[in-house]
């Protein structure tokens, strides 16, 4: 007997997605843009915080920062842009990335 989900569910839907609110150029991220989005504030479970996607960013470098390594600090650049992030309990990804990789990420500020 051949299960359902077996029937019906092809490779695509097994590709995990996130949804986003906006995708945004990192030359549009700086203080002013998240002091307008902290207007949005107070984020939690019925108010979540926006999530933002930057597409084709270039890694110039990434590594693991924390308590226990845990989270990963990246400096990311775009059409001459470059700024710092941090990723919270994301250092599993810093074997995944390397200097110069072009990456489509999200950015949130929950």
């Amino acid at each position: 007997m051949v299960l359902y989900a077996e029937d019906k569910l092809t490779e695509e839907h097994l590709i995990p997605n996130l949804d986003l609110d906006a995708m945004v150029d990192l030359s549009e991220l700086s203080m002013d843009t998240v002091m307008e989005l902290e207007q949005l504030s107070p984020f939690g479970h019925c108010n979540p915080g926006p999530v933002l996607g930057c597409c084709d960013t270039t890694v110039l470098n990434c590594r693991e920062v924390g308590k226990n390594g845990g989270h990963l600090k990246m400096r990311v650049s775009r059409e001459q842009v470059v700024l710092d992030g941090i990723g919270f309990n994301l250092a599993s990804y810093s074997e995944m990335l390397a200097a110069s990789d072009t990456v489509d990420m999200p950015s949130y500020r929950p």
